[in-house]
Formats: C-alpha cells, structure tokens, sequence
C-alpha cells in the first residue's frame, strides 16, 4: 500500500536537511506535530515546518541536558578506574549525525561494555550512587545483555549499561554485536561504519522498525555524516556477527523512504539471499510510518524470527 500525501510529507519533513516545502501547499501542521511525536522526529519536523517549539519539546530538550550532565561524571570515573566503554546512541548520535544536537532527542543514557568489565563498572556506578534494577517477570533465565541503573534520588532516566547490542537472549542466537566488534577510530571514538551498524540493528534488532527516527540515524549514518565508512569491516562484521540482515533491511528501507543513493550503495555490499526478499515484504515503508496494528504486530513478529536465524 502506498504512502498517503500526508505520510509522504512526514517522511520528507523527518530529514535534518529536506526539500524545500516554501512552494507546496501548507501541510496538516497539527496531524504531522503527532505523527512526528510518535516517531520520535518532532525537533526536526518543528524546525522544518518552521514552528514555534512545543511545550513538550522544550521540556524535552531540557531533559537531555540534564542526561549529558549526569553522563559526564559516569564517564570519568570509568576513565579514572581504566574501564573500556562506548556511548551508544543518544549523546553520540546527536552529536555526530546530526547537524544540530537539538535535532536528535534522547531520554537516557546507554552504554557499552566488553563483558568481563561488566561488575567493575556496576562497581564504578555504586560509587556514584546509582542502584542496580533486576527487571521481574523475565521470559529467559539466560542473562540479557544489558543491565539497568537507577540514579539516587528521585531521578527520572535510566543509565542502561550494554555488553550486548542485542538485549533479548532468543535474537542473540542469530544476531550478537559485543564492544569488540565495534570498531574505533584514530582518537578511540566510534567508526562511523560502527554507528551504522548500531542504529540499524537497534533499529531490527530491538524495536523491528516501528518507529521512523530510528531510520533517520540509519540513513544519516550511511550518507557519511560522522565520515566516511569503512565498507570492508561492515562487510565482514555484518557476517561475523548475524548482523547482515539488520543492515541489509535498515538500509533497503531508508532507500525506499528517501532515495538516497549512499544507501543504495551500502545495501550492495551484501550479494542478495532469499531471505532478504521475505523481509522486504514484512518490512515495508508503510509498516513504519502506519500507527501499529495487528497484522502489523504478526509482520513485526516474524520478522525477529528470520533475525534469529543466521
């Protein structure tokens, strides 16, 4: 089913930098502030259409102050104890695939950790006060593969430390991405090969596309916003570790919504397999965009079974 003239606008308004709108008809502004909400793109879709920021999105915009503030000081008591670590998303993609910070809300602070680290830093986090959650009610005795820390007080965000890109133990049979399949750069920050691969398997992986933001940070990775990719270490990554049909379909999806051909490009990395031809159907730029909806829950499903299958 096709995108209506109103999802066709949302999509184009959700890109930090899009086509002019000054010569089309004003659109919905209204409908489109709630669908951009739902959609986690609202900075974009305010600035784009040229809006007063809403209530919600100052107070928003606040609140991801405040996470940078409270990262800070985690950050440098896991420095000063020689603890390895990555921030993901968040922070890190706000700052280096978007033109403006602001553009790219976040509500918590994630990071990465090789696994054997992960009790000196929950160590490093009781010295600052955080307590550790054990979530009830787990579906697999096996252990997931993130922790979640609690700030003292009457803190509203959560600090999720990851030795996993991939959380639920059942998916990581197909798809595990650890801190040392990320690659680093020269001056030890994420690669940005390793930014596209950790927004389109958060992307498939965690949240099966269901929400549009997410495939912005997949399609501003791939057009080089943090630089240039290094093709070979996705390729080999990609297959290393079960991750190639995350990326296969993060990247064919943000072709499809936006065009551009660096996406195109990045999807021809990897020689076609019957498989991707399935999640292209379950897939599709209207699953995304649509509100959710059963059959779109059982896509959505059967979708994560082909990611648990290498």
């Amino acid at each position: 089913m096709r995108l209506s003239s109103l999802e066709r606008q949302l999509v184009q308004l959700s890109l930090p930098a899009p086509e002019s709108m000054l010569s089309k008809p004003l659109p919905d502004a209204a409908r489109l502030i709630e669908m951009a909400t739902r959609h986690s793109v609202l900075p974009i879709v305010s600035r784009n259409l040229g809006l007063p920021a809403p209530a919600g999105l100052v107070a928003a915009a606040g609140f991801t102050v405040l996470l940078r503030l409270r990262l800070e000081p985690i950050a440098q008591r896991l420095r000063e104890r020689g603890l390895a670590f990555a921030v993901l998303k968040g922070a890190e993609f706000a700052d280096r695939l978007y033109p403006a910070p602001a553009l790219r809300g976040f509500t918590d602070i994630d990071l990465i950790v090789p696994r054997e680290a992960l009790a000196a830093v929950g160590e490093a986090l009781k010295s600052l006060g955080y307590e550790h959650c054990v979530p009830k009610g787990l579906n697999h005795a096996e252990p997931y593969g993130e922790e979640l820390w609690l700030p003292p007080g009457a803190g509203k965000f959560g600090v999720e430390i990851h030795w996993n890109l991939v959380n639920v133990p059942s998916v990581q049979r197909g798809v595990s991405v650890q801190f040392e399949d990320l690659q680093r750069d020269a001056a030890g920050r994420l690669s940005p090969a390793s930014l596209l691969l950790i927004a389109a398997v958060h992307a498939a992986a965690s949240h099966q596309f269901d929400r549009l933001g997410m495939l912005v940070d997949v399609r501003q990775a791939a057009i080089g916003a943090a630089g240039k990719l290094d093709e070979a270490y996705l390729a080999e990554t990609a297959a290393r570790t079960g991750s190639r049909l995350a990326l296969v379909t993060a990247l064919d999806l943000a072709h499809r919504l936006w065009g551009d051909a660096p996406c195109a490009r990045q999807r021809s990395l990897f020689p076609p397999r019957p498989v991707d031809a399935l999640a292209r159907l379950l897939i599709t730029p209207g699953l995304v965009v649509r509100p959710a909806s059963r059959m779109g829950g059982l896509r959505r499903r059967w979708f994560r079974e082909l990611l648990k299958r290498r």
